[in-house]
């Protein structure tokens, strides 16, 4: 059985986890910041190592970088569909794609060059085994009408790299709060 493997710490591999200090984490809730300060806490009482990072590009830019990329590769595919259809598209897909229509091709290579080289900058320098970090801002919707805000987990997404979400906690509401790994 299980309860019978003893172990101490030193048979455990101590992880370096990373820790992103930036600005865009502020803004979560309460509940789920409370949520997170207990799985760091967990996480170093089992051993693992938690290091602080700042980011030499701000999750607030790469939220950015990514909005041009995906509005441009938008109006690229969809513009006159959108320019024709217009009555019968959500306001949100529609101002994304004519966003992305005045965006000019060279800006959109400089935005992929600029983020190619922060991912690699990004992934060389950072000396940790994975990162953890907030998935989301708020707990879980209460209904399907939206996922909720994608602004944590957008920079991870230009970064690149697999991301791992699991359930950590509940809110008072009893919607879920996870924290999230990415390497």
């Amino acid at each position: 059985p299980l309860d019978e493997i003893k172990t101490t710490k030193a048979d455990v591999q101590t992880y370096k986890i990373g820790l992103i200090e930036d600005p865009l984490y502020e803004t979560a809730q309460d509940e789920v910041k409370s949520v997170f300060e207990v799985a760091k806490r967990e996480l170093e009482e089992a051993g693992c190592e938690i290091i602080r990072v700042s980011p030499k590009v701000s999750f607030t830019q790469l939220i950015e970088w990514h909005r041009t990329v995906i509005a441009y590769e938008a109006a690229q595919e969809y513009y006159e569909f959108v320019n024709k259809n217009q009555t019968s598209l959500s306001k949100n897909f529609k101002d994304l794609v004519f966003e992305g229509h005045e965006i000019t091709e060279e800006k959109y290579l400089a935005t992929l060059s600029l983020i190619d080289r922060s991912k690699e900058e990004f992934w060389k320098t950072n000396n940790v085994d994975c990162f953890i970090s907030m998935p989301a801002d708020t707990t879980a919707p209460k209904d399907l009408q939206t996922t909720g805000s994608p602004f944590f987990t957008t920079p991870w997404t230009v970064l690149g790299g697999p991301l791992l979400t699991i359930p950590y906690g509940s809110a008072d509401n009893h919607l879920p709060i996870s924290i999230m790994f990415a390497t």
